[in-house]
């Protein structure tokens, strides 16, 4: 969910703090994405704007040089993404030695940093930083039931007490009300064939509905690359409808719209 404020949880009472003892580095913020770290730089930026904040914004698809080079300015907060983050912490050496000021770590949208493939980079981060700090855990999307606070601790490697706060948020959540949703419970060993299944089967339909432009969100790039290339060559009735630029991802340049959703606005019509 977004445009809740949960940024602003953490980030007002973390410039309120820095106020009172503005050193660097003050606070690391971790984010799954490139998209959301961006997002949380640009608070930061504006919100500290009139106490002269410095920021670092640490993420893929930008030069290593520059970032490093950003990092030698020992800005308060560091907002990053963790393979970026664990490559400028092995190499910059004013990272590691002003890390042991850090007095907050943020971890935003938690349960997905919880990834077996990101806490590979973030683990290594972690024991670098002082006993000594605020942990921040946040996210919308999280079940107390799925995860003990104790395992989050564990893959974490982290200290101390964790207490989970729960808020409601109060917000409905709306949609178009257009749009049809619909889900589907498929044995995992076989997704990939009820995949390549349903988009034969409703090829026709949604060609017509759509003007031949479906969607389809994948949690990794290389997914994409795995199973809607396959998708385009192998089956008939969608073949030469996939190509590989059509694969949108966040390795590509900040702010650069690709030429495929250059076209899109809230400008479209509900059933689009």
């Amino acid at each position: 969910m977004t445009g809740t404020g949960k940024t602003l949880v953490y980030l007002l009472p973390i410039l309120e703090k820095l106020s009172e003892d503005p050193h660097g580095i003050f606070a690391l913020v971790l984010s799954p994405t490139r998209e959301l770290a961006i997002h949380i730089n640009q608070q930061f930026q504006f919100f500290g704007s009139k106490m002269g904040l410095k920021t670092t914004l640490l993420i893929g698809g930008e030069s290593f040089i520059s970032q490093s080079v950003a990092m030698d300015q020992i800005p308060h907060v560091v907002v990053a993404t963790p393979g970026k983050l664990q490559e400028i912490a092995q190499s910059n050496p004013v990272f590691t030695k002003y890390i042991r000021n850090l007095r907050f770590l943020v971890l935003d949208e938690f349960d997905r940093l919880l990834d077996p493939t990101l806490l590979y980079f973030i683990q290594p981060v972690i024991a670098k930083l002082p006993q000594e700090k605020q942990v921040i855990l946040t996210t919308a999307t999280f079940d107390e039931a799925s995860m003990k606070l104790p395992e989050i601790k564990a893959k974490l490697g982290l200290s101390g007490d964790l207490v989970f706060r729960s808020v409601n948020l109060n917000r409905e959540v709306k949609v178009v009300e257009a749009l049809k949703q619909y889900y589907i419970f498929i044995p995992q060993l076989l997704k990939d064939y009820y995949f390549i299944h349903l988009m034969k089967e409703e090829s026709e339909e949604m060609a017509e509905a759509f003007e031949k432009s479906v969607i389809v969100f994948f949690k990794r790039c290389r997914l994409g690359n795995q199973r809607l290339l396959p998708l385009g060559k192998g089956v008939e009735g969608l073949r030469n409808q996939v190509h590989p630029r059509s694969l949108v991802h966040q390795s590509g340049e900040k702010d650069q719209k690709p030429p495929e959703i250059q076209g899109w606005s809230s400008e479209y019509p509900a059933d689009h």
